[in-house]
């Protein structure tokens, strides 16, 4: 009998500690990445974001698919009226026939044509958004998205609002 009790506390032990270090090895196989005052943690590997301008900046991890593009319309220039067309066009690319996925504490779409998942938030002037094609690496990333600046709500009318700063700094529009 004490040997069954040994027995089953030792095979306890083993599960937690197998556990345990599942856990603390799952997380040095993440970082911390800085996109244009949006923090967010994505799996290790070698690539950095690129800063395309001030307003401007990318993370394209093609190992792990995953891309993140934010664009702060905050004071743009004239000279980000080209990033605001990339910005753009990438968002509407990845866009294409897409459906909401509400999770209990998220909201973001799937393509099945593209098979990715896309999350696209605009917040204090910060345009983001996340395109990759597992559904795991897109929940890590939404539960670690911490925005550096007071979140406001999120402003549904973003792509107007960038078109109108646009229009703004190029007279062509008019």
């Amino acid at each position: 009998m004490d040997i069954q009790k040994v027995v089953i506390i030792g095979i306890l032990f083993i599960i937690c500690g197998l556990c345990f270090y599942n856990a603390i090895n799952n997380e040095f196989n993440y970082k911390m990445i800085n996109v244009n005052e949006v923090q967010i943690k994505v799996p290790y590997s070698n690539v950095s974001v690129i800063n395309q301008t001030d307003h401007f900046s990318t993370y394209e991890d093609l190992e792990n698919g995953i891309k993140i593009y934010v664009f702060d319309d905050d004071e743009t220039t004239l000279n980000d009226v080209k990033e605001m067309f990339n910005f753009l066009t990438v968002r509407d690319i990845n866009q294409m026939e897409v459906i909401l996925i509400e999770d209990k504490k998220f909201s973001y779409n799937y393509s099945s044509s593209l098979n990715e998942y896309t999350y696209l938030n605009n917040s204090n002037n910060k345009n983001i958004f996340v395109v990759t094609k597992n559904k795991e690496n897109m929940l890590n990333i939404l539960k670690s998205m911490k925005i550096n600046t007071t979140v406001d709500n999120v402003n549904d009318n973003y792509q107007e609002k960038i078109i109108q700063k646009t229009i703004k700094y190029h007279s062509t529009f008019f």
